[in-house]
């Protein structure tokens, strides 16, 4: 993701001297580290350089990715010039030693350009004056050294021995320089003392530097020291939020926990009345089985009665002997009579049972309902 200018968040993180080394090899493995640009086609080294934040710089120059590849193996692969002088002057020979996951060095990764470039043929000097003739001879896996051509190899290899040479020559003409002047005649003690005023001058102007160099890393640390200081600022305040938040959601916890409590001591009285509701109709339930099995009972007195009253009308009907109703006939049509009434009496009594079993019933199904509401919420 990158703002207006195509800073990504590892551009801003390269002016920053507080990222933790740790934190850098983590972004390596997740992206392009030294490769993605910004608008100004630049890169979190690039920006790391302009800002003088040194912590990143010796962290983003050794930093590899998931391949093993630095900083200065993907400058050479892209032939990065600006890049690379950056890379050498930073890392200086460790850097350029180090292989990648296939044991290829940085100028492995150098592709082989016309020997007549001077840029290319610069580079690869540069590179063979900070590692020295032996980066020539580094091996990858597969046990090949960089692919330049011979004549490029033997063009540094004499100009690097040349040049050792010259300034063993010159080193040696200096000093005899020196001896003739300290034995010339009567001009000893004048060149003793130009040499020392020389020194003594070289030496003043070296200690400006030093001290113009101390004034500016003074100036760096102070800057460090309000970044940390800012920094800690940030983590106190966030820890303080942290801490309310906690704060905020053990209350919470504690309201849940307490409304779950409430829920399950209602659920037990539920269960209780729910249980007491189920005896009530089970007795209730056995009350009309028995009283079914009461106005069976009649029902089958009454059909008996009623076969019994049938023959004596038929009898009666057949002009059998007497004209009025003996005892016997009256006491089975009152009992005729009283068995329906008790009958019909019974009847009415479990028309009630089963509508009070019923209403019993709908409000033991309704108590469910809540119980089961309570539960889900």
């Amino acid at each position: 993701m990158q703002d207006g200018k195509g800073n990504t968040i590892l551009h801003q993180l390269s002016q920053q001297n507080y990222v933790s080394e740790e934190y850098w090899k983590i972004l390596a493995f997740e992206t392009e580290i030294n490769v993605m640009r910004n608008k100004d086609d630049k890169t979190a080294l690039d920006l790391a350089y302009e800002s003088e934040t040194w912590n990143c710089i010796d962290i983003l120059i050794f930093v590899e990715d998931q391949h093993g590849k630095t900083a200065l193996h993907k400058a050479c692969e892209g032939i990065e010039y600006d890049q690379i002088k950056m890379c050498l002057e930073a890392g200086g020979k460790e850097l350029l030693m180090k292989q990648d996951a296939e044991g290829n060095s940085a100028l492995h990764m150098l592709p082989t350009c016309c020997e007549s470039h001077k840029k290319h043929f610069d580079c690869v000097q540069d590179m063979i004056k900070f590692g020295g003739k032996d980066l020539l001879h580094i091996t990858n896996d597969e046990g090949d050294k960089p692919s330049l051509t011979s004549s490029i190899f033997q063009n540094i290899e004499l100009q690097v021995d040349s040049e050792q040479t010259n300034t063993q020559q010159l080193l040696q003409a200096e000093i005899e320089n020196l001896k003739k002047e300290l034995i010339g005649e009567g001009k000893r003690g004048k060149h003793e003392i130009e040499i020392v005023k020389k020194l003594h001058e070289e030496g003043m102007v070296a200690l400006e530097e030093k001290e113009i160099e101390i004034l500016r890393l003074q100036e760096v640390e102070i800057s460090m020291k309000a970044d940390l200081d800012s920094q800690k600022l940030i983590i106190e305040k966030f820890q303080l939020e942290l801490q309310q938040q906690t704060e905020v959601g053990e209350k919470v916890e504690e309201a849940y926990l307490t409304r779950i409590r409430k829920t399950e001591k209602s659920n037990k009285r539920l269960q209780r009345g729910i249980f007491a509701q189920n005896e009530i109709i089970e007795k209730k339930e056995e009350k009309i089985m028995s009283l079914e099995e009461v106005i069976s009972a009649k029902e089958h007195e009454n059909i008996v009665l009623k076969k019994e009253i049938k023959t004596l009308k038929s009898k009666r009907s057949r002009g059998e002997k007497g004209s009025g109703e003996t005892p016997s006939k009256r006491s089975k049509t009152n009992d005729t009579t009283g068995s329906a009434f008790q009958t019909a009496f019974l009847e009415s009594e479990i028309e009630e049972l089963i509508e009070e079993l019923k209403k019993e019933k709908e409000s033991h199904a309704r108590t469910l309902t809540r119980l089961e509401n309570a539960r889900n919420s």
